[in-house]
């Protein structure tokens, strides 16, 4: 006799956040009444039964059931002793991934615009870094650029993708516009707080 239960996209975003990038253990409780044959008298009955699904195995699952991008699980998050504005903005990331889950992805752009501008801030750098980012990009021959320039050059290609105001009217913005976008805002966050 197999047990199948059905999982909601929240459901499975919870597990994956107990799971925090780990292997996972299933603890399933059945209970009801019985007794020995033949005795009128029924009594409660419980067992537990634990079920322990290797990290690899779990991924191999959720990948053949196309039931969630494991890239953007596999960023541990919250990220290790992060500071207090760190959480802050891993809190920010996974409203963006709510909204990601729940299929609006204008906004789960506007929540990662939200999330870079944020840890602009907190590094202390200039409100124009995109724009002085860029014009290092476009003024520098490729091996001429610093690797704090290419990563910032990165950063604000990505800010002008978030920028929803800047697109014309007619693009839509669709579920890969928004994992591309939800993946790499978790990378870079993943990469500055660590």
């Amino acid at each position: 006799m197999g047990v199948r239960l059905p999982l909601s996209r929240e459901q499975l975003a919870a597990i994956e956040d107990l799971r925090d990038a780990g292997d996972l253990q299933f603890q399933v409780t059945l209970s009801g009444e019985g007794g020995p044959n033949g005795r009128e008298q029924l009594a409660p009955v419980q067992e537990v039964f634990v079920l322990s699904v290797a990290r690899s195995a779990w991924i191999a699952s959720m990948n053949a059931a196309k039931a969630m991008d494991i890239l953007l699980l596999e960023i541990p998050m919250p990220f290790v002793d992060a500071p207090a504005a760190g959480r802050e903005l891993t809190e920010m990331l996974r409203r963006a991934q709510g909204l990601f889950l729940n299929g609006d992805y204008p906004e789960t752009l506007a929540r990662c615009r939200s999330v870079l501008e944020a840890l602009g801030t907190l590094q202390t750098r200039d409100v124009r870094w995109p724009d002085a980012a860029l014009d290092d990009l476009k003024a520098s021959r490729s091996r001429d650029l610093t690797k704090e320039q290419r990563l910032r050059s990165i950063e604000a290609a990505l800010m002008q993708l978030t920028h929803l105001g800047a697109h014309p009217n007619e693009v839509k913005i669709d579920r890969r516009d928004a994992k591309l976008v939800l993946a790499l805002t978790a990378g870079i966050l993943a990469f500055e707080i660590a």
